[in-house]
């Protein structure tokens, strides 16, 4: 299977969300809500942004107070100082983003939310307030924009939310004709597009199995009367696909 990114609707809105952050006009609602359940492409969407940007990203499953929060910012360029108290790590990265125009991405967000208390979130609202930094928040648990609306001071940050949802059948044949070093018919398209349910994850799982099966059979082409009615996007049934044909 061919490596690289491929673009669909949801990195479009991510963008245009992400331009339109960056020319606000009041400049501490610097903060943009990236949502979406597992499986969609969320995570391939900001690391492509992260690369690109120099932004700084920290997983906040990793996180467990505002100090290593700091720290776990801190780390990621040794021009920002880790040492002194939370309040200096802090100065010190508010230092660094003003003076490199970067912004800051979390990583599961919703984990920044422990024992009904926002305090790492406001560390994160401080540092954008004062650097006037975009804060990009991501998460792929259900419901946590409504989590975030408890709390007015943060969720009055939030300029823009975008809903990374399934792909479209466009998006999906989309990204297989991108991805797959062996060609499939429209029919075993739509096919990995509904078992998938426009899951980019699913649909790369199927591209590697039927890619492999039509490799191991000398096909050109692979289309839906190879494949019969096997299952095709479940991960478990992949490597069934992988061996010769009768």
């Amino acid at each position: 299977m061919k490596t690289g990114f491929v673009q669909n609707r949801n990195y479009e809105s991510f963008m245009q969300a992400v331009h339109a952050v960056e020319k606000r006009g009041a400049r501490e609602a610097g903060m943009l809500l990236v949502t979406g359940e597992p499986g969609i492409g969320k995570s391939k969407v900001i690391e492509k942004y992260v690369s690109e940007s120099g932004a700084l990203f920290v997983r906040a499953v990793s996180v467990g107070s505002k100090r290593g929060l700091m720290m776990s910012l801190a780390a990621k360029d040794t021009r920002m100082s880790q040492k002194g108290t939370s309040q200096e790590i802090q100065k010190s990265i508010i230092g660094y983003i003003a003076a490199n125009n970067v912004s800051i991405v979390i990583d599961e967000c919703q984990h920044l939310l422990r024992n009904e208390s926002a305090a790492m979130l406001e560390a994160v609202r401080d540092i954008s307030d004062m650097a006037e930094c975009m804060v990009i928040l991501t998460a792929g648990e259900i419901g946590v924009e409504h989590k975030i609306a408890k709390y007015n001071q943060i969720a009055s940050r939030i300029n823009k939310h975008v809903q990374f949802k399934p792909l479209t059948m466009e998006d999906s044949s989309f990204a297989i004709k991108q991805l797959s070093e062996v060609a499939f018919d429209d029919a075993l398209m739509a096919a990995i597009h509904i078992q998938s349910g426009g899951k980019m994850r699913l649909i790369k799982n199927a591209i590697a199995g039927l890619e492999a099966f039509g490799k191991a059979n000398a096909r050109s082409i692979v289309t839906l009367a190879d494949i019969g009615n096997k299952i095709i996007c479940e991960e478990w049934q992949t490597p069934r696909l992988v061996r010769r044909a009768a």
